[in-house]
């Protein structure tokens, strides 16, 4: 390295190798969460979706887990005091 370059990391073409790095993983970033739009996108509620074995434990965990919430009411429900 030179007097001149005083910087840590030698510059490439004005941009420093971390610079560089952080603009790659950012635009990784940007085209990951780009491909999971499509897949919020499309998105349903399934009350009883279908599982296989590979899913494990799933639907007891979420029979536990539907206790927490507020009964479903899917219309003309009256709100009670």
């Amino acid at each position: 390295m030179t007097a001149c370059n005083r910087g840590r990391y030698p510059r490439l073409s004005g941009i420093s190798p971390v610079r560089a790095l952080s603009a790659f993983l950012a635009s990784q970033q940007r085209h990951d969460v780009q491909e999971d739009v499509v897949i919020w996108s499309r998105k349903q509620y399934h009350a009883r979706p279908r599982v296989n074995l590979a899913d494990g434990e799933i639907t007891t965990f979420r029979d536990y887990c539907a206790q927490f919430y507020p009964d479903r009411c899917d219309g003309g429900c009256s709100a009670q005091a």
